[in-house]
């Protein structure tokens, strides 16, 4: 039998063990994301500067690594930067319409003060059918986590400090100082 670890992440996402490999721009595609996805963890890649068909094909590669069928929801994330969608969305290439269509289990937002606005795309999108895709917040402050909870009431907070080299959080406390924080408020949030 294969060990599991039971936490309110891995229910979340339904798999075996507490493990996420991270959205990585050039370094994670959909080759490390099924491996991880299919080794019980849960899989993330970085969209970074890539196309929707470049996004697509990558889907494509999990879905068939995975043995997945057409149209099946995909247990694999995409990590995008809030900057990058920024321009991206106003292009004629759509990203993100294009990765929803795919049923992807998650999405990981980061380096942008306002994600709001990305969040709440997500929202609409997943309005309009069964499927529904959790949505992952990048932080580097409690004020930001805090505001992502409440504001933009996502699934998921990913605490970042300073350590990340330069991710959108150069002010940012370190992470074990930020982490206790964001604990020790969501806590008190929930008295």
């Amino acid at each position: 039998m294969d060990p599991k670890i039971s936490t309110r992440l891995t229910k979340l996402l339904n798999i075996r063990t507490p493990i996420l490999s991270a959205p990585m721009a050039f370094a994670a595609g959909g080759d490390l994301a099924s491996a991880v996805t299919g080794a019980g963890g849960f899989g993330f890649f970085g969209a970074g500067p890539m196309s929707s068909a470049d996004l697509k094909s990558n889907l494509s590669t999990v879905r068939q690594t995975l043995s997945l069928p057409d149209g099946a929801p995909l247990p694999v994330g995409i990590g995008f930067l809030g900057w990058v969608l920024d321009k991206t969305e106003k292009s004629d290439d759509l990203r993100l319409p294009a990765v929803l269509e795919e049923k992807i289990q998650a999405i990981w937002f980061a380096a942008r003060d306002d994600l709001g606005n990305y969040v709440a795309q997500v929202r609409e999108y997943d309005s309009s059918r069964e499927h529904k895709t959790i949505v992952f917040v990048m932080v580097n402050s409690v004020e930001e986590a805090l505001h992502a909870t409440k504001e933009w009431k996502v699934d998921v907070i990913v605490a970042q400090g300073i350590e990340s080299g330069g991710h959108g959080g150069s002010e940012a406390p370190s992470l074990l100082t930020l982490l206790q924080a964001v604990i020790t408020q969501s806590h008190l949030m929930a008295l």
